[in-house]
């Protein structure tokens, strides 16, 4: 038995410097950069033993729009 959550939010970077979002797109096709953040959550319990195998993640990264 268990469950699984999931949330994270994304920030779009472009904004902070418009020059260099243009030059990303002529020079290399990306459309849009973002950076994300994200935390996930598993709780699975073998009910026969008690062990939970679950446990938790947290992802940063960045993420380009083609």
């Amino acid at each position: 038995d268990g469950s699984h959550t999931r949330a994270g939010v994304q920030f779009l970077l472009d904004r902070l410097s418009g020059s260099d979002a243009a030059n990303m797109q002529r020079s290399y096709g990306i459309d849009n950069t973002y950076l994300f953040i994200e935390q996930q959550t598993i709780k699975a319990e073998v009910k026969s033993t008690k062990v939970d195998i679950g446990g938790k993640v947290y992802l940063l990264g960045l993420l380009f729009e083609f």
